[in-house]
């Protein structure tokens, strides 16, 4: 009898498991499915190699119901205009199981890489004013031609004007790692890493809440300093709102 009793409750664990992995797999099912259905309804057909093209999005949680769609389809870095690339964003709502346009934009990114860059959508919440929240815009690349490399992200905030989609702020330079040589030791790297973190103020210009940027900044030389014990450079910079877009403040 003791013997049943343990059985019985060891099988339980192993029945929770089953139903936790069975609850994982239907959230990824329907994630790719809604990935899918967003591609078809935009008419957006990746064809060719995955460099040239970009398909990213993400469930709005400001507005239940609604997703954030940025992509550019099948890019001639040789063909592209003053070396600016088109990104296409689009803001769908799901309505009774159908999906509906809410807005559009086309937004051109200067491509200061050697290769196409990466799209991220960020969905913090970017409360602008009263009922109107920003969300960001990620553009991402990397270079292999500086002595150590260079990466960097930069992050638009962008509104749903009207039927509209356009950016009202940015980029700001979130992420940036590079290397170059030393000053004092030719054969040496210095490296800086940079992170930067977008808030809102609770002061106000123009009826628009201020926004806070604020960098930090290490730099040390590979070999002889590490990164964890660099010196930390900080900066912070306000924007306000000058009634079509925010400008940076003067000090």
């Amino acid at each position: 009898m003791q013997q049943k009793k343990w059985l019985f409750i060891s099988a339980v664990p192993a029945m929770i498991l089953c139903l936790v992995a069975t609850a994982v797999m239907a959230t990824e099912l329907n994630s790719a499915d809604i990935g899918t259905r967003l591609a078809n309804f935009l008419r957006v057909a990746p064809e060719g190699d995955a460099s040239t093209t970009q398909f990213a999005y993400k469930a709005w949680s400001s507005y239940p119901g609604r997703y954030l769609v940025a992509h550019y389809e099948n890019v001639d870095l040789d063909k592209l205009q003053d070396s600016m690339l088109p990104i296409n964003i689009d803001v769908v709502e799901e309505r009774n199981g159908k999906l509906a346009h809410v807005a559009n934009g086309k937004h051109p990114f200067a491509i200061d890489f050697s290769s196409l860059p990466q799209i991220g959508l960020d969905t913090a919440r970017y409360e602008l004013k009263k009922g109107l929240v920003a969300f960001g815009l990620n553009m991402s690349g990397s270079s292999s031609q500086a002595m150590g490399g260079l990466s960097s992200t930069g992050r638009f905030l962008m509104i749903v004007d009207g039927a509209t989609v356009r950016d009202v702020a940015g980029p700001f330079p979130t992420e940036s790692e590079y290397g170059e040589p030393a000053p004092e030791c030719s054969d040496c790297l210095q490296r800086t890493v940079t992170r930067g973190v977008i808030t809102m103020s609770d002061r106000s210009t123009n009826g628009y809440r201020d926004i806070i940027f604020k960098q930090t900044e290490k730099t040390w030389i590979d070999g002889r300093t590490e990164e964890k014990s660099a010196p930390v450079t900080v900066r912070t910079e306000l924007y306000c709102w000058d009634g079509a877009r925010y400008q940076k403040a003067n000090k």
